[in-house]
This record gives C-alpha cells, sequence and structure tokens, in this order.
C-alpha cells in the first residue's frame, strides 16, 4: 500500500486560525487538520500543536502564518472575532495570503465586520455554513476543491508568473480588465528619493543614477507638497501630457482631471478642486473603471469637502462622498499602494523589535532608512501617476511616522527636527504636545535657526485656514526661541491672523489655536497690542472664547500695559460681567482681576465700580 504521508515531498503548508477560548474549537481545528493531513497533500499548522518556546505565543502563530501557503478561518458570528484572530487576518491581508473563510451563521444571522469586508466582486470568496458541526466538513471540502480548482486553472494558462512571463511590468487588477505600470517606472525614480532621503537626512549627498522623465515631474512637485516652491513654477501640463502615453484613454481622461483638480488645491481654490473632483468621479464612474479607483477619488471628495466646510465654518454629519464610501459593499483597496504602506509598517516593526532585542552593547545606524524611503518614494509615484490627492497629502504622514521612529530609536536633533516640522502641519494640539513631551530634549537644543525653519515650512500650506492653525502652533510651542528680527515679523502675522478671523473671514476653529499662542508668549509679545485683541474679542462678543482670553490677560505683564489700554480693558470685562453672560467662566475672572489691582493699584476705584460689585458674592469675598 502506498504511504500518503510520504508520497509527497513538498506539501502545501496550511494555517488553521479560529478562536482558542472554547474546547468546542479545539474540536474542529484537530478534526480538520487530521482529514486534510489523511490525503498527504498538506501539513496543518494548529497552535495546540507547538511545543515551549522561547518566542510570545502571537510571534509563534504569526510567524507560522507567514510560512503557510494558505489560511483557512473559521469563524462563528455568535462568538465574534478574538483580537489574536484579527491579527492573522490582518496579517494574512499584509502578507498577501491566500486564504479561505468560513462563516458560521447557526446563532447568529447578522454578518461579522470582517464578512462585510469581504462581500463584493474583487473581495475574497467566502462561505456561510449553517451548523457550526459542519465546519470541519465543509472546510475540508472547500481546501481539496481549491487546490485542484487552482491546478486545473494552471493547466489551462490561466495563471502566470508575472516574474517570468511580465517581466518589466507591475499589474494591477481592474474590474474591466487591466492596466499595466511599466516596472521602470518605479525603478528609476532616484531623483524623489534623493529629495526624500534629503528630508530626512539632511547632509545627504545626492547621488542620482537612475531617472525618468516621471520621476522629474514627482521630484518637482516633492518641491510643491514640501512648501519650496509654489503651484505656478510647476508646469501641470507637461506632466498631464507624460502621463498620457503611458495610461488607457479612459484612466487618463480621468487623471488628467484629477491633476487639475490638484492644481486648484495647490491655488488654494476648494471650490473648484471640489467640483473638478465630483467631474473627475462621474467620468470614473461612466468609463466602469475599477471600484478601487472610484473609491481613491471619493476619498480626495470627501477630505476636500471636510476642509472646505471647516474654511466657511459649516459642518455636516457626513458628506454624501462619506456616505457613498460607507455604503460601498467592496472594502477599500488600493493596489500597489497597499501594499507598499503594508510593507513599509512591516519594516518599521521589524527594525522596532530588532532594536528592542539587541544587545545595549550593540550601536547601528540607520542603513533601513533607504528601505523606508524606498517605500515611501514608490507609492508617492504611484499618487501622482494616478492623481491621488489625499495619497500625496499622505507622504507627509508616512514622513512623520518614519521621523517619529527614528527619534524613538536615536536622539540625533535632526529626526527631532524632522518630526516637529510634519507634525507641527498635519498634527492636532493633543499630537503635538505628546510628542514635544515624549521627547522633552526639544526645548534644550532648540534654537533660532531651526525654529525659523520650521515656522517657514507650514507656512507653506496651500489651505490658507490649515496654514493658519500650523503657524499658531509653532508660535506657541516655539515662539521664545526666534530672534527678535523674526519674532516682530511673525507677531505681525500671527496679529493679522487673529484681525481677519475677528472680522468674520477665517474659519471659526482657529479661535482655539489663537488664544493657546497668546498665552505662551505673553512675556515677550509688547502686551499694550496684546491687551487691545483682548479688547476686540470682548466687544465682538466671541463668548465661546471668553475663557481664552482670560487666561491670557491673568497671564500678561500688566505693568507693561498703558493705563488707558487698562481702563478699556476694565471695561471691556465689565460689559460682559454686567451682560450676565451665562457661559462666562467667573472663576478665571479672580486671577484677571488680583493681576489688575496689584499692579495698577491707582486704578482700584475704577476696578471695583465697574467689575467688582458685579460678581457673584462668594467670589468677591475672594478679591
Amino acid at each position: 500500500m502506498i504511504d500518503n504521508n510520504n508520497l509527497v515531498k513538498d506539501k502545501v503548508k496550511v494555517f488553521i486560525s479560529s478562536r482558542s477560548d472554547s474546547p468546542k474549537y479545539v474540536e474542529v481545528r484537530n478534526n480538520l487538520k487530521d482529514r486534510i493531513e489523511e490525503t498527504g497533500l498538506a501539513n496543518v499548522f494548529v497552535f495546540e500543536d507547538t511545543g515551549s518556546s522561547s518566542l510570545t505565543a502571537e510571534q509563534v502563530y504569526l510567524y507560522d502564518l507567514e510560512d503557510s501557503d494558505i489560511c483557512v478561518f473559521l469563524i462563528d458570528n455568535a462568538d465574534g472575532i478574538t483580537n489574536p484572530v484579527l491579527r492573522e487576518i490582518e496579517r494574512a491581508k499584509a502578507t498577501n495570503k491566500k486564504s479561505l473563510y468560513l462563516f458560521c451563521d447557526e446563532s447568529e444571522k447578522k454578518p461579522t465586520e470582517i464578512q462585510n469586508e469581504l462581500t463584493g466582486a474583487t473581495g475574497v470568496k467566502f462561505k456561510v455554513v449553517h451548523s457550526f458541526e459542519k465546519l470541519c466538513d465543509v472546510g475540508f471540502e472547500d481546501l481539496i476543491n481549491d487546490i485542484t480548482t487552482i491546478y486545473k486553472h494552471y493547466c489551462k494558462n490561466r495563471l502566470s508568473d508575472q516574474e517570468f512571463d511580465n517581466a518589466g511590468k507591475e499589474e494591477v487588477e481592474i474590474n474591466t480588465g487591466s492596466f499595466q505600470m511599466d516596472k521602470n517606472i518605479l525603478e528609476g525614480t532616484d531623483q524623489s528619493k534623493a529629495f526624500i532621503m534629503k528630508e530626512i537626512l539632511p547632509t545627504t549627498k545626492e547621488d542620482v543614477e537612475k531617472s525618468n522623465e516621471l520621476d522629474e515631474y514627482c521630484e518637482d512637485f516633492l518641491h510643491v507638497l514640501f512648501g519650496k516652491r509654489n503651484i505656478k513654477q510647476f508646469n501641470t501640463s507637461l506632466l498631464i501630457n507624460h502621463i498620457a502615453e503611458k495610461q488607457s484613454p479612459k484612466l487618463y481622461e480621468v487623471v488628467k482631471i484629477r491633476w487639475n483638480a490638484i492644481q486648484s488645491y495647490w491655488q488654494g481654490n476648494l471650490k473648484s478642486c471640489t467640483e473638478l473632483m465630483e467631474e473627475a468621479l462621474m467620468k470614473a464612474k461612466d468609463s466602469s473603471l475599477p471600484n478601487w479607483l472610484v473609491q481613491d477619488i471619493l476619498i480626495d471628495l470627501r477630505n476636500i469637502n471636510y476642509k472646505y466646510n471647516e474654511g466657511v465654518n459649516q459642518k455636516f454629519l457626513e458628506t454624501e462622498a462619506q456616505k457613498e464610501i460607507n455604503e460601498s459593499k467592496e472594502p477599500l483597496y488600493y493596489p500597489l499602494i497597499d501594499r507598499y504602506s503594508n510593507s513599509l509598517n512591516e519594516e518599521i516593526n521589524k527594525q522596532r523589535t530588532k532594536h528592542e532585542t539587541q544587545s545595549p552593547y550593540s550601536v547601528t545606524f540607520g542603513n533601513f532608512i533607504d528601505t523606508y524611503v524606498n517605500y515611501i518614494t514608490n507609492i508617492y509615484v504611484v499618487a501622482v501617476f494616478n492623481g491621488s490627492l489625499t495619497h500625496i497629502l499622505l507622504t507627509i504622514d508616512r514622513l512623520k511616522k518614519v521621523a517619529f521612529h527614528l527619534c524613538d530609536l536615536y536622539s540625533d536633533w535632526k529626526f527631532r527636527v524632522i518630526l516637529l516640522k510634519m507634525t507641527f502641519l498635519k498634527g492636532n494640539k493633543k499630537e503635538v504636545e505628546s510628542y514635544i513631551k515624549t521627547f522633552n530634549d526639544v526645548f534644550g537644543k532648540m534654537n533660532a535657526k531651526d525654529s525659523l525653519e520650521i515656522y517657514k515650512f507650514v507656512s507653506g500650506s496651500p489651505i490658507e485656514h490649515e496654514s493658519d492653525i500650523a503657524k499658531l502652533k509653532v508660535f506657541k510651542h516655539l515662539g521664545h526661541y526666534f530672534s527678535d528680527h523674526d519674532y516682530n515679523e511673525f507677531q505681525k502675522e500671527i496679529i493679522s491672523i487673529m484681525d481677519n478671523w475677528l472680522d468674520g473671514n477665517k474659519s471659526v476653529v482657529i479661535g482655539e489655536y489663537i488664544f493657546d499662542a497668546l498665552k505662551d508668549n505673553c512675556y515677550r509679545m509688547d502686551n499694550t497690542n496684546l491687551a487691545k485683541q483682548c479688547i476686540k474679542v470682548l466687544s465682538n462678543k466671541k463668548a465661546r472664547f471668553y475663557d481664552g482670553i482670560l487666561d491670557v490677560i491673568s497671564n500678561m505683564i500688566m505693568e507693561n500695559v498703558d493705563d488707558q489700554t487698562t481702563l478699556e480693558l476694565i471695561k471691556g470685562i465689565s460689559e460682559v460681567v454686567q451682560s450676565g453672560e451665562t457661559n462666562f467662566n467667573y472663576h478665571k475672572l479672580i486671577p484677571v482681576v488680583i493681576a489688575i489691582g496689584r499692579t495698577k493699584g491707582h486704578l482700584r476705584d475704577e476696578l471695583e465700580q465697574k467689575l467688582i460689585d458685579y460678581l457673584p458674592e462668594d467670589l468677591e469675598q475672594r478679591i
């Protein structure tokens, strides 16, 4: 008799994944394992078979998953998905692992989120089983049929090896066939790589070996993206004409519109940008272009809508673009970009693990930075090729992620500067403050040159209210480091931003950053001018920001404010107090009254007459 187990020398490696916190899952996994291995075609990994190990449990099952050829996921809707199973699903996706999904709806008919993500023509095929006891039988049948089906497709030349059959091409599947992106495009991008590398390591010597025409346009636009040049200095028409030679007519017509929208974006015209993106969306749908491309345009449109609405003080819980994204049954997916993004994340995690486990006496320095730059550049070039505004902008976020990782590994000051630049431009309040707190040597090493470089960098944002907010964040945290000349110039810009905001010509969200910036600069700004700005806010009845105003006034050096301005300030505060504003924080008023009374004793009578007499009795006694 032939021994099936020894007949096949190089067996298929199968990874079975399910919850492990219940005997029923252990039983179904072991039964399925036995049935598969009886065929002699495969070896099966189940967690129960592993012995003791110096690796963590997570490392054991994720490494075995990576070494497998195919994964089988067994999921009961009623029990849901545990974090380990979710990690396995994510790792399978990240490594492009062939996977079979079986969902049991015996006790719960409502699909899990994972099943919803898989739904659609381009999603991985799955099967719903109506009895948990049948999971083993169905899993065995589906796996064997999948193996034989793939072999039959191979025999009919429906499967090919890209490396041998399509050398020099990077193929991306789409709904109506395929278009091919010449792999040489990604191999000849040394100019763009050199630019990005220089942002991370300013001392890097430029050594460009290979470049193609698209790379020249990509590198040229990086100057625009990083605020070094104006969009007027970039020839969008030449890029569009060059791309026409590389794309199918249908795709090119959409990408051309998208690049006109990108040009409008950098001109600060979000309305025109929105209209052009809507046109690109309609044309992509009419041309039956792939769903991933339609979704990418929808994401661009959603993000532009958000920026536009924020700039004109409008708020929508859900834009039309976001609604369409939510209603789509297909998961968000972007060929090539998702692959390179996953590879970048994997490399960062790999280097972090290596750093944390190496000997304390080991000294290494970022040879792997080249790898990071390669992935970021490839993503950026693909985004330029397809006219993806969101992914072009995400180049900054990806660099920020790498910079944070490098700051975590090394204490080199240049990494701190690049992290601050990217974070002040794209990060929110909490993120900026947490990064500064984490790397608390920032304030010990900052100087006028670095702070100027950071301020100029964030000033290059094409969207006015985003640029204003970025400037305010830098002014708040780094205002004390500017040279006297630079500080005087930037102070004028900040006052101008505030005046425009008071006139109603700015996004209301800017106010949240204005008073933080003024409060932290009270000791350097002209306090008389600062008091006048506070008076303007009070007279404009900006009730939402009264707390911010009181914080600024209580931190001012009142000795440096002239008497006339102080009297106007007392009057402005008293009018608010006497009007009985319900959202006025009287507790924040106490330090203001004390500060004025202590330094301006000769104005005490005015203060009492207009302010103290109108305070609640319990607060009046504390002054």
